[in-house]
């Protein structure tokens, strides 16, 4: 082997031992999607059981809700942990749920479907649709008939962005937008 040969291949071992460490390999799309679900699903069972620290706990420390829809005049934001909590407290007061329930949820069961996904290294962001299901009154559902069934409450979506920090998915900013119904156009507006 020449010297000339030898040196370039101790610099190349050189080089690649200094970048090696730096160098972290992409988390799968499918491994990154899995993680961002499960964190979605933990953000939903900390709602519905309105547990404020577990719902705190999902959120980098800079995190935010932001709720707007057809029936919020200006964008309400809730930022920092303990804004979050206190988001968490005026749910909780909104359905009369007391504190602590533990085991318990509130009246409204939340759920979500097409979720779309985008992933950029360790930031993501994702558009999803939320529907939230009214419980009826509590009665024994298999052997009773139900006089107050559960129906359909709300809808509307999430835009969602993530943030990987310490190798862990959490939330940057969820974005609640509650869809209401438009004005019914009169039969004058329908007019030419």
């Amino acid at each position: 082997m020449s010297k000339y040969f030898s040196h370039r291949l101790a610099i190349l071992a050189l080089a690649g031992a200094l970048v090696a460490p730096h160098a972290v390999a992409a988390e799968p799309y499918a491994d990154t999607r899995a993680h961002i679900e499960n964190l979605i699903s933990q953000y939903l069972w900390a709602f519905d059981t309105q547990d404020d620290d577990a719902f705190a706990s999902l959120f980098a420390t800079d995190g935010e809700v932001v709720m707007t829809g057809a029936a919020i005049e200006k964008p309400m934001i809730f930022r920092g942990h303990e804004q979050l909590r206190a988001f968490v407290d005026m749910i909780r007061k909104r359905t009369q749920m007391p504190e602590h329930a533990e085991l318990q949820f509130s009246p409204n069961i939340h759920l979500t479907a097409n979720l779309v996904l985008t992933v950029d290294g360790d930031k993501a962001r994702s558009k999803l649709y939320w529907f939230t299901v009214r419980r009826g009154a509590n009665v024994d559902q298999i052997t009773l008939p139900n006089p107050n069934p559960s129906f359909f409450a709300s809808l509307g979506r999430y835009e969602q962005e993530y943030v990987k920090q310490n190798g862990q998915w959490m939330f940057k900013r969820v974005t609640i937008a509650e869809m209401g119904n438009a004005p019914a156009a009169s039969a004058d507006s329908a007019k030419p």
